[in-house]
C-alpha cells in the first residue's frame, strides 16, 4: 500500500473564531510576482499544471521504509499515476486516478479499480498523495499562489519574511506559511496547518492562540535548474506537534519537530504533459 504523505493529529480544545488580520497584503502580492519571475527563466514559460517526477522516499516515522517513486500530476481534473518500487521487498506497484476511477496495478496482473469498501485506505493514499502533489506545484510556481489562496499577508521574522494565506484544503481553510530566501526569494520552508475546529465550525484557541488539527512543514535544500525551473533536489518533511501558535507568528517549538520523511528529487519534467493514464494489461 502507498504510505499516507500526512500524519493527522487530534483537535484540542475549544475557542472562537480569530478576528481578521491582513497586514502587508499587496506587499506579499508584490514580493511573490518578484519571486515567481526568478524561480523560472524559461523564455515565454506557461504557468506549471502538471509534472513528471522521479524521486526516492526515505520515512522517518514508525514504517521507516526507502522506495523509489514515480509520480505524474495534472492539475486539470487533479488525474495522477504512482509507481512504487521497493527494492527491499522486491515489489513494484502502479496506481492513480485518471478522472473517473481510482485504480491499481500489479507486474502481469489486470488493472484493479478501486471502487469498494475494502479499498477505501488504497484511495485514501491516492487522495493524499493528489493533495501533496497541489502542495508541491504551489511550489513549483509561485505564479499559482495569489490567484490559489486568501487573504495573503506578509510576516517579518529572524529567519526573513513570511508570507502567508489561506488555502482550501479538506473542504476547509487551511493556513500556509512561506518563509523566502532573502538573497534568492525562493523557498526556503513550507508550512501549512489546519486549524482545529469547535462543535459549531469554529477555529479553536487557546488563550488567544490558534490550534492545528494538522501541522506539517517542509524543508526545501539544494535548489537546480530543471529545464530553467528552479526546484529544490532535497524536500525535508516534518510533522509538528499542535502546540497552539500565535496566527501572526511563525515561530514553532523545535521539540515539537517531529522528522516524517525525506524526499530526493532526481529528474523533474514540467514541461511536457504528465502521463497519467494506467498502465497497460499486458505491464
Amino acid at each position: 500500500m502507498f504510505p499516507p504523505f500526512f500524519l493527522l493529529l487530534s483537535p484540542l480544545l475549544q475557542a472562537v473564531p480569530p478576528p481578521p488580520d491582513l497586514p502587508h497584503q499587496s506587499e506579499a502580492v508584490e514580493l511573490l510576482h518578484r519571486a515567481a519571475k526568478l524561480q523560472n527563466s524559461a523564455r515565454n514559460s506557461a504557468p506549471v499544471t502538471g509534472f513528471h517526477l522521479s524521486l526516492n522516499i526515505r520515512e522517518r516515522n514508525q514504517s521507516r521504509n526507502d522506495f523509489d517513486l514515480e509520480l505524474n500530476f495534472d492539475a486539470q481534473g487533479e488525474r495522477i499515476r504512482i509507481v512504487v518500487e521497493d527494492a527491499n521487498r522486491g515489489t513494484r506497484l502502479a496506481k492513480g486516478f485518471d478522472g473517473k476511477a481510482y485504480w491499481l496495478k500489479e507486474p502481469k496482473k489486470p488493472i484493479l479499480f478501486l471502487d469498494g469498501r475494502e479499498f477505501s485506505q488504497d484511495r485514501d493514499a491516492i487522495e493524499q498523495a493528489i493533495e501533496f502533489s497541489n502542495h508541491l506545484l504551489l511550489l513549483l510556481d509561485f505564479k499559482h499562489l495569489p490567484k490559489a489562496c486568501e487573504e495573503l499577508s506578509l510576516i517579518h521574522s529572524d529567519e526573513g519574511k513570511w508570507i502567508r494565506g489561506f488555502l482550501p484544503l479538506q473542504g476547509q481553510k487551511s493556513y500556509f506559511f512561506l518563509l523566502l530566501n532573502p538573497k534568492t526569494l525562493l523557498a526556503d520552508k513550507l508550512r501549512i496547518g489546519v486549524p482545529a475546529r469547535n462543535e459549531d465550525g469554529g477555529t479553536l484557541l487557546k488563550e488567544g492562540k490558534l490550534v492545528f488539527s494538522q501541522l506539517t512543514e517542509y524543508e526545501l535544500l539544494h535548489y537546480r535548474s530543471f529545464a530553467g525551473l528552479q526546484a529544490p533536489q532535497v524536500i525535508r518533511e516534518f510533522l509538528l506537534l499542535p502546540e497552539p501558535i500565535q496566527k501572526t507568528s511563525t515561530e514553532v517549538d523545535p521539540n515539537l519537530r517531529h522528522p516524517s520523511r525525506i524526499v530526493e528529487v532526481h529528474n523533474l519534467n514540467w514541461q511536457k504533459k504528465p502521463n497519467t493514464s494506467p498502465p497497460k494489461t499486458t505491464d
